[in-house]
Parts: structure tokens; sequence; C-alpha cells
């Protein structure tokens, strides 16, 4: 059902018309360019006769309020009679798109903005379309004058043209709802707002409770003007905001967006503890602090409420030096903080709902109101979440101090103490603000005196900062020291040494942190006194006990003992155990396929089994290996092939098995076992022949997972070191062996695999006999398989793992490409014309599909990208150099490829891309200097150099100054792009017909700067040289 709108004889129940009262003040000097402005628009308008009636402006709401009382501001309302807003602004564009009336008015283009239409959003407010510029440094919104029509279940109003005193009839207070008229230079006042401003009254243009059930929202916005301005709200408007059929509304008609916007603005104004005042009097919690979903409702107590906002001010205005607000309030967005936990705190006192078996947790019933009430941030309320689980813990650790426990004096239990609270939700110091808000609310006196002396025993133990100690040791150097991988423990570990940094502040070393974490065999009093082999084995080997689970006690055990070397009795039979017993140890280490290396994680094991399994095999291998090393001296057995092929497995450091101690390890002992490593039995018998062929000739293998994906379980032999060790003369033989497993690494779908296999095939390819490569037609086959690696790229493939496998795809077409055409005829045979002349147009012509797929493909699809567009200038300089002058027909894709990095604005930001463009760029001229003489070419290049010197000009001195680039990178960067412009000269000089000079002294004429990378000094020294002579 609708309802009329209110004329002015039912303004706040008066009968008769209230007569427009009249103001004068004073604008400034911009304020009266403006409005001369805005007149001379609304003058042109009317002289355009495209409307009747005559245009008047003005000026509404915020700003004649802010004006009256001598508060500046920016942000200006304009009504206008009519036409909409949006019209006006066009007509206002128009009319300053003369250049005349731009200078009438001494405007300049940043004087005037962008226009922007605001659609209709009745959820936050803006119940009519609106346009929004700026001009002469004003905020400006231009809407039409309007009356509104409200329905009952609505707060959306019908909205139409309507006149100033309509207008201000509609508007949320009186005090916002006068006009000042552009054409009179008076204030309008319909309804009393400058006799209420006079006042210091808040109050409505309409009869109260009227005024709010058309729009709740009106409720926050008068507490918010009210507690900005130090307002009296008058007593019926008060009644009004009370009524529960207004509080109601306010929980059903109002988004909790708009809701939190309103609250916001409270908290971040100068008087927030006004706000929460008058919300706690007018009892507003329950519509405003609370979830409006919560449907059991439970309400908190806000009974002594008032202590909290108090106290929370009475500790601001009290702010000293050292003081408690001094020293937990450190910021404006703590600030806010402290007031949106201070309107928080009465949801301490309700109990929390009861955990539901198997379900997530939900948060604190605090955490909600915040969340659901006031739709606070993500951070904001993870913070809230954090203080309502701390504030206990944090009181504890205050009662302990006042109370002088022993504990209090340990500088690393305090510390990480301090470290736990903040890493739940940040920001530790406003968390014990709030737990002593939380103790005022009970009690609120006695309180101030305790909580400073928390303060101040943290600050002299050098604890306030805890939370933002940056440890001495990184995990890098963690893992690199304590020979171990990334992985969940690294956390653990960093916490073991921040403890003891804590204990040792003036300690900067981090040694003594790391050895926290280094103990990894069994103390020497848990082993027995005397052993042998032979028994070590029994026990450890053969026993019942030695089963799976088992085999990492038993590895260390057995490492202990060893190291143990007074303990070991020798006995004859030492080196048949030493023997069986590295056999074990062998298999024992050997990783399996729990760790899934390079693949997909099974459906079945969780990141947490994959990483204990991970940690597991690591700790493993580096006691293992290094009882191997003991054994080894024991044993003068060859080494069998299981146990060769364990220690090339910890080989690569690349591997996610191996530290940096287990691969020490095995080097060393592969070193020692070389004469049997690189035997043909082992390498090609053991390793081709009967290892790596079954892997990968079955037709349906045992490594197929339930996926279809090839499990490439990690005992799977090690492809690189095979590729890299096998001999030139054995591949002619053995070539069908090897081909295999390498497509097959290039077809798997995991980037890692196919980055593995095109590192083997850059190894394999030089070594492969060009006859062979040309007989079977394996060249075709490798570029088949290699070219498509060239399209996995950003965004479809993450940046990282693009870059680790396009790179190596070039190389091995580059390497593809030597083996092919510059591999000596091992058949001695010479080539005649004709077949000289093909084999000189296919090697173009697979240059070019290198350029055409390859490099200039990626680059059109992801130009932005700078490290992917970095590696392909640097893969196009190879590219170049081997295609010679034959490049010039790519000129003109060339030179725009080049020219983007050196012209873009944000070249600087880029110093690595920037550089590998110049090098490219010099390896072009000097390929394809005869062609670069033509204007297109010339002019382009020209214009690549100059701006680009321009941009370092410009912004080079300042970034060097703000710490943003290296000195030495600008100073690389302009000796490159110097030996471009010198290359470039000389190149196009050739050409009798360009005077190259004169058309470069044409630019330096305009900006003398450029002389330097033109030459110009050097040339007018020669000159003058010259001339002298």
């Amino acid at each position: 059902m609708k309802r009329k709108s209110y004329g002015p004889e039912e303004s706040h129940g008066l009968k008769k018309p209230r007569k427009m009262a009249t103001a004068t003040i004073q604008l400034d000097s911009q304020e009266t360019k403006l409005k001369n402005l805005l007149l001379d628009v609304a003058r042109y308008i009317d002289e355009s006769k495209e409307i009747k009636e005559k245009i008047e402006l003005r000026f509404a709401g915020g700003w004649v309020r802010d004006k009256l009382l001598g508060i500046q501001s920016h942000d200006i309302d304009t009504a206008i009679n009519a036409m909409t807003g949006e019209n006006f602004c066009l007509k206002m564009k128009e009319y300053l798109d003369d250049d005349r009336n731009m200078e009438k008015h001494l405007l300049q283009p940043e004087d005037v903005g962008h226009i922007h239409r605001i659609q209709k959003n009745p959820e936050k407010s803006k119940h009519l379309e609106t346009v929004t510029t700026t001009l002469l440094g004003f905020d400006l919104d231009f809407v039409n004058l309007r009356k509104e029509t409200y329905s009952e279940d609505s707060r959306n109003p019908q909205v139409e043209f309507g006149t100033a005193q309509e207008d201000a009839l509609r508007r949320d207070a009186t005090i916002n709802a006068m006009f000042y008229n552009l054409n009179t230079n008076l204030i309008e006042d319909f309804v009393g707002g400058l006799q209420d401003l006079d006042s210091k009254l808040v109050k409505t243009p309409l009869q109260p409770f009227t005024t709010f059930m058309d729009d709740p929202l009106r409720v926050l916005r008068l507490v918010r003007f009210a507690s900005r301005l130090g307002f009296t709200i008058d007593p019926p408007s008060e009644k009004a905001m009370s009524d529960p059929s207004v509080m109601k509304a306010l929980q059903l008609k109002i988004s909790r967006e708009r809701v939190g916007i309103e609250v916001a603005k409270m908290l971040k104004d100068k008087n927030p503890r006004r706000a929460l005042e008058l919300t706690d009097k007018l009892g507003l919690y329950s519509a405003v602090f609370t979830d409006p979903t919560f449907q059991d409702g439970v309400q908190p107590s806000t009974e002594n409420w008032h202590r909290v906002y108090d106290c929370l001010e009475e500790l601001r205005c009290n702010e000293t030096p050292g003081s408690i607000y001094q020293s937990l309030v450190r910021s404006e967005d703590a600030r806010y903080y402290a007031w949106v936990i201070a309107a928080i705190t009465p949801w301490v006192k309700v109990p929390e709902s009861p955990a539901v078996p198997g379900a997530k947790p939900l948060p604190p019933l605090g955490t909600l109101a915040a969340r659901e009430g006031i739709r606070a941030e993500n951070k904001l309320c993870a913070f809230i979440t954090g203080a309502l689980k701390n504030y206990a813990d944090i009181t504890s650790l205050k009662d302990a101090i006042v109370d002088q426990k022993s504990y209090i004096r340990q500088r690393d239990t305090l510390g990480m103490r301090i470290r736990k609270w903040d890493s739940r939700g940040g920001n530790w110091r406003i968390q014990a603000l709030f737990a002593l808000l939380v103790e005022a609310m009970d009690r609120s006196t006695d309180i101030f005196g305790k909580w400073q002396a928390f303060i101040d025993h943290l600050e002299g133990m050098g604890l306030m900062d805890a939370s933002s100690f940056k440890s001495i040791a990184d995990g890098k150097t963690l893992c690199q020291r304590l020979g171990s991988k990334p992985g969940t423990w690294v956390k653990l570990a960093l916490d073991v040494c921040m403890e003891w940094q804590l204990r040792n502040p003036d300690i900067t070393d981090p040694a003594g942190a790391i050895e926290e974490d280094d103990n990894s065999l069994l103390p020497s009093k848990s082993l027995p006194t005397t052993y042998t082999l032979s028994q070590l084995y029994q026990h450890l080997v053969e026993s019942e006990a030695s089963s799976k689970g088992a085999e990492l006690e038993h590895i260390l055990i057995l490492t202990s003992c060893l190291s143990q070397k007074e303990r070991l009795s020798r006995a004859p039979d030492d080196e048949e155990h030493a023997t069986r017993l590295s056999l074990w140890i062998a298999k024992t280490i050997l990783p399996d396929e729990s760790i899934v290396p390079h693949d997909e994680i099974p459906d079945d094991t969780t990141p947490s089994e994959r990483a204990k399994s991970l940690h597991h095999t690591r700790y493993k291998a580096t006691l293992g290996l290094q009882s191997l090393t003991y054994l080894q001296t024991l044993s003068s057995q060859s080494p069998g092939p299981s146990l060769l092929l364990t220690l090339l497995a910890f080989n690569d450091a690349r591997d996610s098995w191996t530290t940096p101690t287990a691969h020490s390890q095995a080097h060393a002992l592969l070193t020692y076992y070389s004469s049997h490593l690189h035997s043909s039995s082992f390498l090609v018998d053991h390793l081709l022949q009967e290892t790596i062929r079954p892997l990968f000739s079955k037709s349906k293998p045992e490594t197929i997972t339930s996926t279809g994906r090839k499990a490439m379980p990690s005992s799977a032999p090690p492809r690189r070191w095979v590729m890299n060790n096998i001999e030139n003369d054995q591949i002619p033989n053995q070539w069908p062996l090897i081909i295999p497993p390498i497509l097959t690494l290039l077809d798997d779908i995991s980037l890692s695999l196919k980055a593995t296999g095109l590192e083997i095939l850059n190894h394999f390819l030089p070594k492969f006999p060009l006859a062979t490569l040309l007989q079977t037609g394996l060249f075709s086959v490798f570029e088949d398989a290699i070219f498509p690696t060239l399209s996995y790229l950003p965004t479809l493939t993450p940046e990282s793992e693009s870059l680790a496998l396009i790179g190596p795809a070039y190389d091995a077409l580059f390497v593809l490409y030597n083996v092919r055409f510059h591999a000596p005829n091992s058949s001695g045979e010479k080539k005649d014309g004709p077949k000289r002349e093909d084999e000189k147009k296919e090697r173009q012509k697979f240059l070019d599909k290198i350029f055409r797929r390859g490099i200039w493909l990626a680059y059109t699809h992801c130009p932005d990208t700078a490290a992917v567009v970095t590696l392909l200038t640097q893969k196009l300089d190879v590219l170049i150099k081997l295609m010679g002058i034959s490049c010039v027909k790519h000129l003109k894709y060339l030179i725009p490829l080049l020219s983007a990095p050196l012209i873009s604005p944000f070249t600087l930001l880029q110093p690595a891309l920037l550089l590998s463009t110049l090098h490219t760029l010099q390896t072009l001229i000097l390929n394809a200097w005869p062609r670069l003489s033509s204007s297109e070419h010339r002019i382009a290049l020209i214009r690549a150099v100059t701006l680009c010197w321009s941009i370092i000009l410009r912004d080079g001195e300042e970034r060097i100054e703000d710490g943003r680039t290296e000195g030495e990178e600008i100073e690389d960067v302009k000796r490159e792009l110097k030996r471009v412009a010198r290359l470039l000269v000389e190149a196009v000089e050739s050409n009798e017909d360009v005077d190259l000079k004169k058309e470069l002294r044409v630019l330096v004429d305009v900006d003398e700067r450029l002389s330097e990378v033109w030459g110009f000094d050097e040339h007018e020294d020669e000159e003058e040289g010259n001339k002298e002579k």
C-alpha cells in the first residue's frame, strides 16, 4: 500500500507551512570560481532552449551544514531543478569542450575530471541515479531535486522530480536539509535547519516515527551526525528511534552492508565513544551488533557496557608516552579495531553454543555478530576471533606479572606466548586492550595500575615487538645445515630457533640456534657396550622384530652403533656381514612409491602422509648412507647392482628425497665405485636392458595409475645419470633402449617429467649419430615431440612451471638443429649444388618454424609476462644468430617485439628484460643491417632508442634514490642502449642515400640530452679535433 509524500504542513506535526529562512555565507576564491562556472553552464543550457524551465542550481546537504559550522569540505552535492544530473553533466561537458570556455574560467585539463554515472542502488541508500565528477579539486555529485513516496513494507521509495522544499522534507535531518542557491547567493532553509544548527540539535524534517519507518537507516545516520558534531538528538526523535517497530524495521529492511558502513563511519570519526553511548542509550545494540540470522534469540546484556566505552575513552584522553593507550594503540587502523572490539565486548558473557560432533566448529558468537551484523571484513573477523580466544590467556599472564610468578622472567616463554597470540588474527596489542576492556566491564576501578605494570614489564624485557622479531635462522639456512629438504617440520624447527633467539637476544650468529635442532643419533649410553657385525645383522635384519614399520628405528640403531667404532668387535665373518648389511640398507633406504615424486598424489594419500613419508625417507637415507660409508671400509667385494642403483637414487640434489648430506655421501661412494659404475655390464645390461626397458616397454605396466597416468615410482632408475654417462660408441647399438623412455617422458602430462625428458634429450642428442638420425626418421619424431611443449604458457600454465619447461624446450630445438645441420657428415660424402640448396631451405624452414610457432606465438599470447618475455628474447638472440641475414624476412615482427620493452613507461621495473632485449637487438642489427636503412625499420628503431633513453633519464635517478633500482643496473642499461644506437648508426650509414646524422640532429636540437645516446658529443669532439689539425 502506497503512502503519499508529506507536504510542508506535516513537517514535525506543524499545521502551517514553515516560512523559508535565509542566511548568507562567504565563499572562498575556489568555491566562487566553481559557482561561476556552474552558473555559466546553466546559462548555456537556458540559451539552448532545450528545456522550457530556467535552470536553478543549489549546493545541498552536508556541504552547507559544514560551511555554516566553519568546517572545510570538498564534497558537494549539487541539486538541479529541471533536469537530471546526467543530462546536466553532458551539457557541461559539451560546454567545456569549447576551448574558449576553458580559457574564460582559467581551467587546465587536469581541473576537469571524468564523468561517472552511479546507478540507483536502494540497498545502499541510492534511490536515484546520480552523476559524479571532479571540478577544481571538488568532488561533485549532480542530481535533480526530488520528492519521495514510500510504501509500508520497504525503505525504497518511488522518486520523482520535486521542488526544493519537497527535497528538503525528504532528508534525514534538518541540519542536512538546507540549500545554498547559486543564483541568489542565499542559504535556503525550509525546515528550521538554521535554528537547529544554532541550538546544536539533530531532528528530522518530518514526524520522526514516519521518517524512521520510511527509511530505518536514518536512525544510524542521526546517531552518526550527533556523535560527529557533538549535537543532541531532540527528544521526539530519540523516542521514535527506540520504538520497537523502528528497531524491527532496522533489522529487516536495511542491508547489513549498509549498517556496517554507517557503523564504520561512526567508529572512525572523531567521537566514537559518543556513538556507542547513543547506541546504548537508545537500545540499538540488538539491532546493530548482533547476528540477524541467529534464531535462538540469545542477546548479550549491555547493562555494564558503558564501563567499556567509558574506559576506552578515559585511556585515550590520558594518553602519554609509555601509557597503556599509547603502547597498545599505535595507528589509525588500530584505533578503529579498538572501538570495534569495544562494541563486541558484551558478547564475552554469552555462553558459546556446544560444538556439533563431526561438524566444522562455528566462530565465536562475537565474531558472528561482527560478520553478520555489520559485515566486518575477513581480516577484522579473524582479529575478533583471536581476541575472543586469547583474552583469558592474556589476562592470566597479566595476573602472573602482578603476582610476580617465577616464569615471568623467562624471556622465551613470554615471547613465544606473544607470538602465539599474534598468530591468531594479528595485532596482539589490541587483543591485550580487549582483555583489559573485558575486565573493565566486570569492575571499573583498580585495573589501570595492573595493566600498566603488565606493559612496563614487557617493555623492560624488550618483548613488546616480539611478534615481529625476524628469525636469525631462516628456513633455507636451517635446511642446509640440517641436511634436509623443506617441509612441515621447518615451522616447528624455526620455533625452536626463535626460543633460543629470545633467550639470547644479543647473539646474531644462527649457529647456536640451529644446533637446537641437530640431534640425529642415539646417545652412547643407550647402546650396548660391545657388539659384532654378525650380532647387528641378526638382531636388526633377521629377527622377527625387523618389520617394515621398524626399518627407520633399526637403521638409527645400526648407524649409532657403527659411529661408536671403539665398541665394534672385529670377527672373521665381518666382510660377509658387511656385504649383507650393505644390501639390506640399500633395499631399505631406496625411495618407494609412497612419496610419489614428480607425479600426482594418490587419492588415498593425504599431503600430511606424503610429507611424513618424505621426512622418513630423507632421515633413513642420511643414516643409511652414513652406515654404508663405514661398511665400505670393511668389505673388498664388488658392489652389487642394487647397491649402485640405490646410490644413484641420491646422486641428484634436485630430487625431493635427497638432502645435501645424503647427496654428498652418495657421491663419495659412487666415486669410490666408479669403475663398477661405468662398466658395460652395469650401465647397459642392468640399467638399460633389465631396468629401463621393462619399465617402458610393457603394454600395460604396473606403473600405470588408476587415472591412466604413468606413476613413475621413485625407485625408477636415474635417467639423467644414464644419459650423461653413456659413451658415444655405445649409442649406435643401444639407442633403441634409450629413445622410448625419452619419448615417454616428453609425452607425459606431468610438466616436471616433460622437463626431465627435455633435459635428458639435450644431453643425449649431441651423442646421437647423424646418419642414424636421418635414416630412422627420428629427426621428425623429436621435432614433433618438442614443439607442443612450447605452448605451455601463462596463464593456463603457472609461470614458474612454464619457464621450467619452455626454456629446455628451446634448448632442445637448438641442439636438434645443430645435430641435424651442423654435425660432420660421417660418410665424408660431398653434397652437390642442388642438395646443398635443399638442405639450406630445410634448415631455414626449421628456424622459421621455431620463430613462428614458438617465439612469436608465445609473445603474442603473453606479452605482459615479463619473465616469459625475458626468456623469449634470450632464445631469440640465439635464433637470430643461427638465421643470419635470412632473419630480415621477419623484421616486421622482430622490430615491434624488441621495441615494446624499450618504449614501455614501466620499462625500468624489469631491468633484466630490458638488458636481454638490448642484447638481442644488437644481434639483430649485426645480422640484418643491410635492410635497416629502410624508412619503416629505421624510424621504428630510432623511436624505440629515443623513448627508452628519455624514460631512463626521467625515472632512473628517482628509482635509484628510492632504492627501487640499483645504480649499476641503470648504468648497464644505458651502456647497452648506447651500443644499440652506435650499431644502428653504423648500419644505416652504410647506405649512402640516407643522411642519418641529419635526421638525428633534429631530435637532438629538440632535446639536447639525446646527444649522449646517439653519440653526437663524440662526433662534435672528433670534428673539433679535425679543425684544429
